[in-house]
């Protein structure tokens, strides 16, 4: 049995921050990753934005605007968000990204450019490598004397002690073996739970594992109806599927292609959702647009719709590459070639888009310090909730995860050091313990790997971007039932503990059918259409909706309650 003073699960961007900044204020840290180091979650996905008032970008030797401030980034994140951020959470990132970022960047992070994307009043995406980042992250973890990391370990469980939260139970993959750890502090830094949806940017391991390990723990949840989808992602052939090269070379800025969006008429159809800004419109709009004249059966074959340049003098287009700061000359875009796609588009032919899941605004709900609401318990970045309300404005991911890794991790440290290690109940191990062989034990039963196929129907038509009451409604009740008799039956076929995939699948499921629910119910619980919530029956936003929706655990079971908004300045229009 491992024993460490703060335990940090996740090791990308918010674990990493949370990791250091725990060892730097004097803590012994130990920290478990599902993968690999550098390897794994949704850090390396990331287009590698940081967003900083455009003031402190000038102040950086970027071409920011002295016109900006702090507090002017502040309101642009709660409008983007719809008024249902934390105000206090809001003021907390802002007001902490510049010394974060200048950190960064004295350490050795080259700040390339800097981008004005929608949603921003001002240029605030700070351009960086995003695989210098996580890479500069991961060294400096390794050379801290006081971390320890540990790969290839699925957490399953927080164990608690008298309320309160004590260690972890996980499985090794590489060893074979079922691990505990004890710990003072526990900080979750597990990302979303995009693979809970077949078509996703963000990799497979992001099963929601550390919102529901929490609920589980009973921490709150806040906001889960709120995934955000990400609009021109790439649908065919399914090695290119929930790429984002089509959003990052259009949409995703204000200087990026002017591409049209058309059905299958070719009627350009962002007219009826943003006559103003059209495909320039917020991340929120241009899926639920999307995905709107998909279900009304205006789409492609494929379940998108069009992405055409045929307007656009082809001399432009092709310079365009040259200068772009997301793709390199021959059109490369995360190590990916889309020439021939280029070609394509070319040649006046239109290319098939649609949309994937990318991120979640919902979460763990914590303070300001990351505290969640089970002592020596702290959650960081995409795991938690309340900083990006109902929509994430671009670039706000990794000012989240970067701020709020420092913070919890410090804030553990310090609880750390007011508490002792705390024995760790043998019933409740062995409880654990036996769950986990039951999957190894039958030799007849469900497939995990079918099962994850039906949910991921389930989600895509009924939790998905466009939702009806009568879908949420049906779908609880579906879920209730995969959670009451299938989840009992699944077994594996291979019945080692090396490398057990089959084993791993089965032990996700559990998460993203809970976590499935809790999605549905909070949907079904905001009866209005906000942000990346819509709500096909009431498509409009209303006043007695702005509140925050929070899920319970009580006694095992989701119950939902609605608690008023977090506000500092900003009251919701």
């Amino acid at each position: 049995m491992y024993t460490t003073d703060v335990l940090v699960v996740g090791s990308e961007a918010s674990g990493a921050q949370a990791a250091i900044a725990a060892a730097e204020a004097g803590a012994h840290v130990t920290v478990v990753t599902k993968g690999k180091v550098n390897m794994s979650g949704a850090t390396l996905t990331a287009s590698a934005d940081i967003n900083v008032d455009s003031k402190t970008a000038k102040e950086l030797g970027l071409p920011g605007d002295s016109g900006d401030s702090e507090d002017q980034f502040f309101t642009d994140t709660v409008i983007g968000g719809k008024y249902l951020n934390n105000q206090k959470l809001v003021e907390s990132i802002v007001g902490k990204i510049p010394a974060v970022l200048k950190g960064l960047i004295d350490d050795g992070l080259k700040a390339e450019s800097l981008i004005h994307t929608p949603g921003h009043e001002y240029p605030r995406g700070v351009i960086v490598n995003g695989l210098k980042l996580t890479r500069k992250l991961a060294q400096k973890m390794r050379k801290h004397d006081r971390i320890t990391l540990l790969e290839q370990i699925m957490v399953l469980e927080i164990l608690k002690k008298d309320g309160k939260a004590c260690g972890i139970y996980g499985y090794d993959l590489a060893n074979g073996m079922f691990i505990t750890i004890r710990a003072k502090a526990v900080v979750l830094a597990t990302g979303g739970g995009m693979a809970a949806f077949p078509i996703r940017t963000a990799p497979d391991e992001l099963t929601g594992d550390g919102y529901m390990m929490a609920w589980r723990a009973g921490a709150e949840l806040i906001d889960m109806e709120m995934p955000q989808f990400m609009p021109g992602v790439l649908i065919n052939p399914p090695a290119w599927r929930g790429n984002q090269f089509i959003y990052e070379i259009s949409f995703g800025s204000k200087h990026g292609l002017e591409g049209w969006l058309l059905n299958k008429s070719g009627i350009r159809f962002m007219k009826d959702w943003d006559p103003e800004r059209m495909e320039k419109s917020t991340r929120d709009k241009l899926s639920i647009a999307i995905m709107n004249e998909v279900v009304e059966g205006r789409g492609t074959p494929d379940g998108g719709v069009y992405y055409s340049t045929a307007h656009l003098p082809k001399n432009l287009i092709r310079r365009f590459a040259d200068w772009y700061p997301f793709v390199t000359s021959d059109w490369t875009y995360e190590k990916l070639n889309f020439n021939d796609l280029m070609e394509e588009l070319l040649r006046d032919n239109a290319v098939e888009i649609g949309v994937g899941c990318h991120f979640f605004m919902g979460g763990i709900r914590i303070n300001v310090d990351g505290e969640t609401s089970v002592p020596g318990l702290y959650g960081a970045g995409e795991a938690t909730g309340g900083f990006n309300g109902a929509n994430r404005i671009s670039g706000n991911a990794l000012t989240e995860t970067l701020v709020q890794g420092g913070v919890s991790g410090t804030a553990a440290a310090a609880y750390a050091k007011k508490h002792e290690l705390l024995e760790i109940e043998e019933a409740q191990l062995d409880a654990l313990h036996e769950k986990q062989q039951a999957y190894l034990k039958p030799q007849e039963g469900i497939n995990p790997y079918e099962l994850r196929q039906e949910l991921a129907k389930l989600s895509w038509n009924n939790i998905g971007v466009v939702r009806t009451t009568e879908n949420l409604q049906n779908v609880i009740k579906e879920l209730r039932t995969i959670r009451e008799e299938k989840l009992p039956q699944l077994v594996t076929k291979d019945k080692t503990l090396h490398y057990n995939r089959e084993l791993l699948e089965c032990m996700q499921l559990e998460n993203v059918v809970s976590l499935l629910e809790a999605i549905a119910l909070s949907a079904l619980e905001r009866k209005e259409s906000r942000g990346a919530h819509y709500l096909k029956d009431i498509p409009e936003s209303r006043e007695d909706q702005l509140k925050n929706i929070i899920v319970q655990n009580i006694n095992g079971e989701m119950k939902i309650k609605d608690v008023p908004l977090v506000v500092t300045s900003i009251q919701p229009n």
